[in-house]
């Protein structure tokens, strides 16, 4: 592509199917990137488009997930950079919400730094299973009805969407919370544990203070707080980023990546107060919808692989393609790639019209 000729960009690929009704998630999230541009920690989407094959979709390359820096690395925090993240994604997660928009998969495999290593900015990423939560038609808070699955990352689900209850405000802000004590701690005691209903038992027999135990009180009052919140209930994230700013001296807002003065990130008192909620029966969760190739014809890749879709309720826009025509620059041709991966008797790639 030419449109920046000095421009490093990441390119993200999914399956994609153009003879089934599919809601692709690759499309969505091009679409929440358009519809949430003009935050700084928000990466910027450049083009999209899609083959017979697959989706394809440009933008800002960024640095390591905090999951590859932190947690596979023996990198160490200090307590002045864990209240910067606190701080930076109190603030994007506010500018999501303020655009009828909950992100669903708050992870430390989902905040990034920029390219090419720590820097003083961090990036929430990955929307591909974002939704809105407000009505479209009417645009007042939707209804909180049982939703089909866990949606999200099961480690940092919050109590209410293990019980499938419709992602709100509150469950971005709670995963985020499980985000900055995982950090905090090292790890977090449900880590390992096989069930979705024996993780959710564990998760909510342990209190915000319990958890965080021997550490500045903010974070585990972070979490209570968090899990008081009613369903439409809009969080005030003006007082919590002043909390953590407040959890450190010379605090800047900055991550800072000499700094390794007050490291985290071990547990200092794991005894666990226990603090249950009312109860509910926690429902299987019903698996993303998926489409399968058959083996009785061609097969795009070398391994067997699934396309999955969202749902129309998922969409953010009547026509999310619409969002991204406005918004973004549409392929020109196929991306290339360093290694193969159609099969021989696979047709070639060529790019397919919005649908």
């Amino acid at each position: 592509m030419t449109i920046w000729p000095n421009a490093m960009i990441a390119l993200k690929r999914l399956r994609y199917m153009t003879h089934e009704p599919l809601y692709p998630l690759l499309r969505h999230e091009a679409c929440a990137l358009v519809l949430l541009q003009g935050h700084p920690s928000i990466p910027t989407a450049y083009a999209y488009g899609a083959s017979q094959h697959y989706e394809y979709l440009a933008l800002q390359l960024l640095g390591e997930t905090l999951h590859s820096h932190f947690v596979m690395s023996s990198n160490r925090l200090a307590m002045r950079n864990l209240a910067a993240i606190a701080y930076q994604m109190l603030d994007v997660l506010e500018h999501v919400h303020s655009r009828g928009i909950v992100h669903c998969d708050l992870s430390l495999k989902n905040i990034m730094f920029d390219f090419p290593g720590p820097s003083q900015r961090i990036y929430l990423i990955d929307f591909g299973l974002c939704l809105s939560y407000l009505d479209k038609s009417t645009g007042r808070h939707r209804p909180d009805e049982k939703m089909p699955r866990v949606r999200g990352t099961y480690l940092y689900a919050s109590l209410n969407n293990h019980l499938h209850h419709t992602p709100s405000r509150r469950d971005d802000l709670e995963a985020l919370a499980y985000v900055l004590i995982r950090l905090l701690r090292g790890g977090l005691p449900w880590q390992g544990v096989r069930t979705s209903a024996e993780l959710y038992e564990k998760k909510r027999s342990w209190s915000g203070a319990g958890l965080c135990a021997g550490w500045p009180a903010v974070f585990g009052e972070f979490l209570d707080y968090c899990r008081t919140l009613d369903y439409d209930e809009t969080p005030d994230y003006q007082r919590w980023k002043r909390s953590f700013a407040s959890a450190t001296r010379d605090f800047t807002g900055w991550f800072d990546m000499w700094d390794k003065t007050n490291c985290v990130g071990s547990v200092r008192d794991d005894t666990a107060p226990i603090c249950l909620p009312t109860a509910e029966s926690l429902a299987e969760s019903v698996p993303w919808r998926s489409v399968m190739s058959r083996f009785d014809s061609y097969e795009p890749l070398t391994e067997f692989e699934a396309v999955y879709t969202l749902s129309a309720e998922d969409m953010l826009a009547p026509s999310e393609q619409e969002v991204i025509s406005t918004g973004l620059y549409s392929l020109s041709r196929v991306p290339l790639s360093d290694r193969p991966y159609l099969t021989a008797d696979c047709s070639p790639e060529r790019l397919v019209g919005p649908n």
